[in-house]
């Protein structure tokens, strides 16, 4: 499980845990994917699909605190653990759940208190200022603004943010494009990562941030210029596709097909080769 995603599962199990019944409402759809394969202990979770009667039905022996074979609990104060997930604004239900939300309570994008809200932004923005630095945040936070980023998504991006950790011992910084930049153009972080056998962690970064996959089994020199070969090549193939003039010798060119990982690919190639201080490297396995 992603750290964004335990995130809001963590606080969805809370208000279980307190309250029993918890209505969700995500007006936008943007867990469906995570509510379907979805499992909490010792709760029973319901997913409207279509008919408020249908699910008033459902849930009418879980408000009775009835169980399942008709019985009265032995501690009919206690509600039973139930979440029910509605993909839609609460505004839209014409208040076909009020018994249920009085009953227990109720969670959506921009509830309050803070523990009940589940807005995409606000989780990830949590989970992000734990991990990363506050320009990368931002980034983070506009991109799923824009739609840019789903939950998947941003659990990738935790994951590898997570791996970060250990590389910023070596070339002191958390931004995966600084990083990339100093493995590419200063080989006197060589001795370290070799101390720390970090090429695997700069490989899982490589991919996750630009979509670029090399080996990393081989030599430090045979790694770095796998890395500029592949990298160089993805923004040529990437801008002749965005220009309309795609050939097929190009077409065999792997390229991210995440569209972050095309803008991270592209703003980092940008940057290595404007800067005049990795012009030079840049030159070099520009026309090797």
């Amino acid at each position: 499980m992603g750290k964004v995603t335990h995130e809001l599962i963590s606080l969805i199990s809370k208000q279980i845990q307190d309250h029993g019944i918890v209505v969700w409402y995500d007006p936008e759809g943007v867990y469906q994917n995570l509510v379907r394969d979805l499992s909490l202990h010792e709760t029973t979770i319901f997913i409207y699909n279509g008919s408020f009667l249908e699910l008033r039905w459902q849930l009418e022996p879980f408000l009775e605190f009835v169980d399942e074979e008709g019985k009265i609990n032995s501690n009919p104060d206690v509600p039973p653990k139930v979440l029910i997930y509605v993909p839609m604004s609460p505004s839209d239900t014409n208040h076909a759940l009020v018994e249920v939300e009085k009953a227990g309570v109720v969670m959506a994008p921009g509830a309050s208190p803070w523990q009940r809200n589940t807005r995409l932004r606000v989780i990830a923005e949590r989970v992000f200022k734990k991990i990363a630095p506050p320009e990368q945040v931002k980034e983070i936070v506009s991109d799923v603004e824009a739609g840019k980023l789903a939950l998947e998504d941003l659990d990738q991006l935790a994951h590898a943010d997570e791996e970060i950790s250990t590389l910023k011992l070596i070339f002191d910084t958390t931004v995966p494009k600084e990083l990339a930049l100093k493995f590419l153009c200063q080989e006197e972080f060589d001795p370290k990562i070799a101390e720390k056998d970090a090429l695997p962690e700069l490989g899982r970064l490589f991919q996750s941030e630009f979509g670029i996959s090399v080996s990393t089994g081989g030599s430090m020199e045979k790694v770095r210029a796998e890395f500029a070969q592949s990298l160089l090549l993805a923004e040529l193939a990437i801008k002749v596709e965005e220009g309309g003039d795609a050939t097929g010798q190009l077409s065999s060119i792997p390229v991210p097909q995440n569209q972050q990982q095309r803008k991270n690919l592209l703003d980092l190639c940008d940057t290595w080769r404007n800067r005049l201080d990795l012009r030079e490297k840049y030159a070099s396995f520009a026309y090797a």
